[in-house]
């Protein structure tokens, strides 16, 4: 527990994204800390990490992705332990991951969409669930447009930023950073409720 909260200070705080942050603290105080926190770093070995998968499968409070995703901080906490002379082999590097069965993904079909569009209330709501229909974009970078980002000249969508937990934050990966064209339709519909709404809303 203490490695912990100096691998946390020395060097999540200061090279993390603030939602990596968050997600990282939220394994190691509810899940890692838990079982791990009274352990010694050296005394920590691979079979140890593999009885904490064992544990959490056979609770099964998580999802196999998820007791995969508390592995990820573990692994890098770990990995800094190494470099800085703590350790000298990392104890979850080859652990065993739970399967994650793949699903399939359930998504609207177009006559779906069009029933949701027109229960819709005019507006902000439709609108906004009209350019999640017709860009793709993922909630938090719904949530974090603003006029700012919209290019009328070149009807172009920027993302550069996303909402997470009351938080603009920038994406995660350069890929995410893109332009998506709007076409017509879409492009009217932003026009209007950007007449319509408040200019303190965008």
């Amino acid at each position: 527990d203490k490695y912990v909260d100096l691998w946390m200070s020395r060097y999540a705080e200061t090279k993390l994204k603030d939602s990596t942050y968050t997600e990282y603290d939220s394994y190691f105080r509810n899940h890692l800390v838990p079982y791990f926190g009274s352990m010694k770093l050296t005394g920590i070995t691979p079979d140890l990490v593999q009885g904490y998968v064992a544990m959490k499968m056979r609770e099964g409070e998580l999802s196999p992705k998820t007791v995969n995703n508390t592995l990820v901080p573990l692994k890098e906490m770990f990995r800094h332990a190494i470099i800085w002379g703590y350790l000298k082999e990392n104890p979850a590097q080859n652990v065993e991951k739970p399967r994650v069965e793949r699903k399939e993904m359930d998504f609207l079909n177009p006559d779906e969409i069009l029933t949701m569009l027109s229960v819709a209330n005019a507006g902000m709501h439709k609108t906004l669930l009209l350019t999640a229909v017709l860009t793709g974009m993922r909630q938090g970078e719904l949530l974090g447009l603003t006029w700012g980002l919209i290019d009328w000249n070149s009807q172009d969508i920027h993302v550069r930023r996303s909402l997470y937990k009351g938080k603009l934050i920038e994406p995660k990966t350069s890929a995410s950073y893109r332009a998506i064209p709007m076409g017509k339709v879409l492009s009217h519909a932003l026009m209007d409720w950007k007449v319509e709404c408040p200019s303190s809303r965008a």
